[in-house]
């Protein structure tokens, strides 16, 4: 016997995901029908520019980087 999660899993891919799948990650459907991701979003010439202009900002930043031990 399956639940209905699994169901609704086997029916809904990624390229064209149901309702259910896009507000389970926190999406929602957008007004103008179409799909905003990195790819599409970078493509958008104001988008690419605000990018270009923020990402070597942020590459100077130091990261703290923490390295787990056995007593945790």
């Amino acid at each position: 016997m399956t639940s209905a999660l699994e169901t609704k899993a086997a029916t809904s891919g990624t390229s064209l995901p149901a309702p259910w799948l896009i507000e389970a990650f926190g999406g929602s459907p957008t007004t103008s029908k179409f799909r905003v991701n990195v790819s599409t979003a970078m493509r958008c010439p104001p988008v690419k520019h605000v990018v270009d202009l923020i990402s070597p900002t942020l590459a100077t930043l130091p990261i703290r980087l923490l390295k787990a031990n056995p007593t945790g």
